[in-house]
């Protein structure tokens, strides 16, 4: 079931998928016979061709997608110039992969990116003292997916903010223990 207000969704840890595909796939099988919607984070590993074949076959089950530029490189062939666009990336990467949902770039100090149906919106980064960026993605990711879940489903502006805000209060503390 899901909270008042909200709706029912599972998110994928990136390590979860690198490491035990299957264990992915059954958590999203059980969120599709739910009707629940579902989210992937990339993990900060480099990953094996096996790895990165598990992540792009669950993307097709996926709603929305997490990455941060060199993750998103990664998985769209290999390094790109500095000033390559982040909407140029998105673009490259869902060709490669021909995934469909949301692709949400977070960015650190640039903030963050996410695509509607043909347009990527920008969220400049919420201003904070950075301590240790142990934690920001997630944070991020928490923020993002917390706003996503309990709003519309298609509109990024909002939860694209709350998730910088929540990154920039995990960065401005040290470790990535719970926030105060």
């Amino acid at each position: 079931s899901s909270v008042s207000g909200s709706r029912g969704h599972v998110h994928l840890s990136g390590y979860l998928v690198a490491r035990v595909p299957e264990c992915a796939s059954a958590a999203m099988g059980s969120a599709q016979r739910h009707g629940w919607s579902v989210s992937m984070d990339t993990p900060a590993l480099i990953l094996n061709p096996r790895q990165q074949e598990s992540l792009v076959n669950l993307l097709a089950g996926c709603h929305i997608f997490f990455a941060n530029r060199s993750e998103l490189e990664a998985l769209a062939g290999g390094p790109k110039a500095p000033e390559e666009s982040p909407d140029r990336l998105v673009r490259t990467f869902k060709e490669r992969s021909d995934f469909e949902g949301i692709v949400v770039v977070k960015a650190g100090g640039h903030g963050s990116y996410a695509t509607t149906q043909q347009e990527l919106i920008h969220e400049p980064a919420t201003a904070t003292k950075v301590v240790d960026t142990t934690g920001a993605g997630d944070a991020f990711a928490a923020g993002f997916l917390a706003s996503w879940c309990s709003g519309d489903p298609v509109s990024v502006e909002s939860p694209l903010r709350l998730g910088n805000a929540t990154a920039a209060r995990a960065v401005a503390q040290m470790g990535a223990g719970p926030l105060p």
